[in-house]
């Protein structure tokens, strides 16, 4: 499955997760050209390991808590020129190539949203994927 356009970015808010963040990072971007891993005041060196990976990092002075470290990220994407953001777990727990899949679905089928409820650990969405079609007019100023 080739690269997903230069217009998708990965969002990866992190904490403490050294031993593992690196290899998620490397996987990401085996499928998306933009990964940005928040740090979020982690004392493991995750922000230099996925920097040292090939991801963007943002670091938090403060512990702030995962809300706050995906809202740096999309934030700094939306900077970017993001045109779709996915938002993924650094502790490895998820398939790179199932958020590729869920975004090629995005295309393919001109959903604005999926979500994806993690069922069993390690295990792949296969063919299973919720998807959420919303349209409107914008009114929410996201």
């Amino acid at each position: 499955m080739p690269v997903a356009s230069e217009r998708v970015w990965v969002v990866v808010p992190a904490y403490n997760e050294g031993p593992v963040v690196a290899t998620t990072v490397t996987d990401l971007l085996g499928y998306f050209a933009n990964v940005i891993v928040v740090d979020d005041c982690s004392t493991d060196g995750s922000g230099q390991l996925a920097l040292g990976s090939g991801a963007h990092v943002a670091r938090h002075p403060l512990n702030l808590g995962q809300g706050a470290a995906l809202a740096t990220g999309i934030a700094y994407a939306l900077r970017q020129g993001a045109e779709a953001i996915v938002t993924f777990d650094a502790d490895g727990q998820h398939s790179a190539a199932d958020a590729r899949a869920m975004v090629q679905r995005l295309d393919e089928h001109d959903i604005d949203t999926v979500l994806v409820k993690t069922l069993n650990h390690g295990a792949s969405i296969g063919g299973a994927v919720l998807s959420v079609r919303i349209e409107g007019d914008d009114s929410l100023g996201a």
